[in-house]
């Protein structure tokens, strides 16, 4: 169990982490997000190549082109479970108090 002393919030100035990431440094998304912004000399952009490159490989039958092409044009397929249940009794849930006895 958690000491209870130990769940107050953390002074103003002081974190956890001092040695973090420093403030205003980019996560990889952005970089990424720009350096597919990248023009090339005629105006190109890194992100316009890669589809170029990826619908080529699709034309030529790479599976997972073809399948990463359609992702990215309509969103991936969410992805269900069907389940079924052979006899419709409740579940019983019980709940133990922390010494082990089941609470009433």
């Amino acid at each position: 169990m958690a000491n209870e002393e130990n769940l107050t919030p953390f002074k103003k100035g002081n974190n956890a982490n001092p040695k973090g990431r420093p403030k205003g440094s980019k996560n990889k998304s952005t970089i990424f997000k720009e350096a597919l912004a990248l023009k090339d000399k005629n105006g190109v952009t890194n992100e316009t190549k890669l589809v170029a490159m990826l619908m080529k490989l699709g034309i030529e039958g790479d599976l997972k082109a073809i399948l990463a092409a359609f992702d990215g044009a309509h969103g991936k397929d969410k992805q269900t479970v069907e389940t079924t249940v052979k006899d419709s009794k409740p579940i019983k849930v019980e709940f133990f108090k922390n010494d082990g006895e089941l609470k009433e």
